[in-house]
């Protein structure tokens, strides 16, 4: 029982007894029996526990601490999940995210080469780049045996195409290179791809061809077939070698300028900050017939050229401007053809009209070839030319080099000698004559 318990029995004690006091003081009192005295104490007793345990806060008193749960409240314990040695599960990958499946070394025989404006297909994913097919091909250029060459009759020669892999597959031995007709009128027989030919690389193509017994003009027309697929240049078209044949020459064998853009132009200048900067190891590749602003080079085929001794009419000649700076240089390699003894190279050269600060170098470089495509020599004859008013005129007997009998890639070279924008330098007539 607390302190306040306790002053509230002790105050309703005091006033019961104060009452009872009152009670024997008032009037006589009854006649009492023997121990009423002791009995009313008793009850007055009673009566204050009673009294103060009814009005007592019953009150709880912690008990002891003990390790031992009572039953009820023994709490139900929830197992919370611990690191287990159970293999959690692969996440998978959002669609969007999966890798798509890389360029395969294995060609595919189900895969139609694509070829540009066909119909059909399906969707191109919404505007997208067209898929790269597996198999594609693109020429790069002739290596030997320019289109029209004069050759005579039963006359053996090898062609060679460098070709690039443009698809997304690898070619080995299950491509091969054939001719489209199964009788060639070259007589050439399929040649297979001896050499793994990644997309992007490019593979020098040597098929052994020789003319017919007959004259007139032939076209031999080739062909990639794998696992019964058939793809060309830039989609279906046949890669091509047309010869003219016969036994009697004609005058002239081949017309540089009028194919000027059958050649490989390139140039040793490029562009650093506006700038021209000419390097020995820089390779720039032009393009034949852009345009003469060009500060890297400039080639075009102009016809009945005004030079500055006049008009030379019945003529083509090569417009040529190198970049402008001092060394720098504008060549062209044309496809090499085979020599035969009484060939002549004959030209004129000099500058356009006007071009009065004209000052360059002019260089016939001629590059004997073993096919495929091995360089075994390399040599030229060079002429200084300045606007002087007059022409300079080339005619080489090409046996007097060593040339008869081989297969001859003929590089023509402009070279500036200052950096004046006049340097318009003009190769009239260039030409093979027997």
């Amino acid at each position: 029982m607390n302190t306040q318990n306790t002053r509230l029995a002790l105050i309703s004690m005091i006033s019961l007894l104060v009452i009872i006091a009152c009670g024997v003081s008032a009037g006589p009192s009854a006649p009492s029996a023997p121990g009423a005295a002791e009995t009313l104490a008793e009850r007055t007793l009673v009566v204050m526990r009673t009294s103060a345990a009814l009005s007592a806060t019953p009150t709880f008193s912690p008990a002891p601490p003990t390790d031992t749960p009572v039953p009820s409240d023994t709490p139900t314990i929830t197992n919370t999940p611990t690191e287990t040695n159970t293999p959690i599960p692969m996440l998978t990958a959002i669609p969007t995210h999966t890798p798509q499946p890389t360029d395969t070394a294995t060609l595919i025989p189900s895969v139609t080469p694509w070829i540009p404006g066909g119909g059909g297909g399906g969707g191109g994913g919404g505007g997208g780049k067209p898929a790269v097919p597996c198999l594609a091909a693109r020429l790069i250029r002739h290596i030997t045996i320019p289109d029209g060459q004069w050759l005579p009759t039963n006359q053996t020669f090898e062609k060679v195409w460098r070709i690039q892999n443009t698809g997304s597959c690898t070619w080995n031995r299950n491509v091969v290179f054939r001719p489209v007709r199964n009788s060639d009128p070259l007589f050439g027989t399929r040649v297979e791809i001896d050499q793994r030919v990644r997309p992007g690389d490019t593979i020098d193509l040597d098929v052994e061809l020789k003319t017919p017994s007959t004259e007139g003009s032939f076209t031999s027309e080739w062909v990639f077939i794998a696992d019964k697929e058939r793809f060309g240049n830039d989609g279906s078209k046949p890669f091509e070698v047309s010869v003219n044949v016969s036994n009697s020459p004609p005058t002239v064998k081949y017309d540089f300028a009028s194919r000027g853009c059958t050649a490989q132009y390139q140039s040793n200048a490029r562009l650093v900050r506006n700038r021209i900067r000419v390097e020995n190891s820089a390779v720039t590749n032009l393009r034949c017939g852009n345009k003469p602003g060009n500060p890297l080079g400039f080639v075009r085929p102009l016809n009945n050229p005004k030079m500055e001794s006049g008009e030379i009419t019945g003529f083509t000649g090569l417009w040529t401007i190198p970049p402008r700076a001092p060394g720098g240089i504008i060549q062209g390699f044309f496809p090499a053809m085979i020599v035969f003894s009484g060939d002549h190279f004959v030209a004129q050269i000099g500058c356009l009209s006007g071009a009065n600060n004209c000052d360059v170098t002019f260089e016939l470089r001629y590059r004997v070839i073993t096919p495929p495509n091995h360089n075994v020599t390399e040599d030229s004859v060079t002429y200084n030319k300045t606007y002087t008013g007059t022409l300079t005129d080339i005619n080489l007997d090409l046996a007097s080099l060593g040339l008869s009998g081989r297969y001859v890639s003929f590089i023509f070279r402009v070279q500036a000698n200052n950096n004046s924008n006049e340097n318009q330098a003009v190769w009239v007539g260039p030409r093979i004559v027997h």
